[in-house]
């Protein structure tokens, strides 16, 4: 059975939210695909950790904070300026799995009536569906919700815990750029972000790109994936294609074009796509470079190439 691709939920924020903590970074190598069209990994080529360490991991120990504040920030402006994305693990996020399955189950809502209801929409050129709730509405206590009362704690929850992450992050950037701590939360309205969940059902071979290569408009992204590849990022120093990892509890956060134009151009607000079995690379290999573009397409042609044979 082929298995979903990259079922997610996102939080973006298109204004400008505080808190503190404890800092370290991890470097994870982008050696690691799937498939997109079974779900079942592979080995890409043979990278070196240490020239592909392109979005750091940072870990939180908590959402408080701590006197090492100054080193995490440098932390998150550096991943911001490289590549505009960085992962964030802390146990403070809890069980996002519970999430990701409310997820799951609102958006295999077969029902046309109960759909509707729940505002899920389709896009005319893919089978991926999505489904858009505004902060507000899943603020404790909303009587007037669309979701089942299950689904809407625990996506009531997410949304509480996001504002958190998302105002620790910003109070962060603003310290590692030399600016008053609440800078960029003071910004941010109450509530003002929205929460998307999104699913990708699996697809024929010669389908694209699944979602084009874009930059997000607002502030920050935070977005929760699970373990199905497709998120890659445009590395513009190489000029080709990343995967993003995929760090098991951990959320990916991406900067948008609003908290680019607020910096100066100091954080990036960096293409991104959701590849699908027929997307064009060129991808990153070792020190992949631009004269190296050609090549580096030909493996991944090469490597599709071997993969059909091995299924036929």
């Amino acid at each position: 059975m082929l298995k979903d691709q990259l079922c997610s939920l996102s939080s973006r924020v298109p204004f400008f939210g505080g808190r503190k903590l404890t800092r370290k970074t991890e470097q994870l190598p982008l050696c690691r695909t799937q498939n997109m069209a079974t779900g079942t990994a592979q080995d890409a080529h043979d990278t070196d950790a240490t020239t592909t360490g392109w979005i750091p991991v940072v870990q939180l120990s908590s959402l408080q904070v701590t006197p090492a504040d100054h080193d995490l920030a440098s932390v998150v402006v550096s991943a911001l300026q490289t590549s505009g994305f960085l992962v964030v693990s802390s146990p403070c996020l809890g069980q996002l799995d519970e999430v990701l399955n409310v997820a799951q189950q609102l958006l295999t809502t077969t029902n046309p009536d109960e759909q509707r209801r729940l505002g899920i929409r389709s896009h005319p050129a893919d089978p991926k569906l999505d489904m858009m709730l505004e902060a507000s509405e899943l603020q404790p206590g909303n009587q007037q919700t669309r979701l089942p009362t299950d689904a809407f704690d625990v996506l009531s929850r997410y949304s509480e815990l996001l504002g958190s992450v998302l105002d620790r992050l910003l109070r962060l950037l603003a310290v590692g750029l030399s600016k008053p701590e609440g800078h960029f939360a003071e910004r941010h309205g109450t509530r003002s972000g929205s929460l998307r969940l999104l699913r990708y059902p699996p697809v024929a071979k010669t389908v694209g790109n699944r979602c084009k290569a874009h930059s997000d408009y607002g502030s920050l992204t935070l977005l929760l994936t699970d373990s199905v590849a497709g998120l890659e990022v445009y590395d513009d120093r190489h000029c080709c294609w990343r995967s993003v990892p995929h760090v098991p509890g951990s959320l990916v956060v991406n900067a948008g074009s609003m908290l680019s134009v607020w910096t100066g151009g100091v954080v990036k607000a960096t293409r991104h796509r959701v590849a699908g079995p027929a997307s064009t690379g060129p991808w990153y290999v070792g020190n992949a470079s631009k004269d190296g573009a050609e090549q580096t397409a030909k493996l991944h042609q090469d490597q599709r190439q071997g993969q059909d044979q091995g299924q036929d």
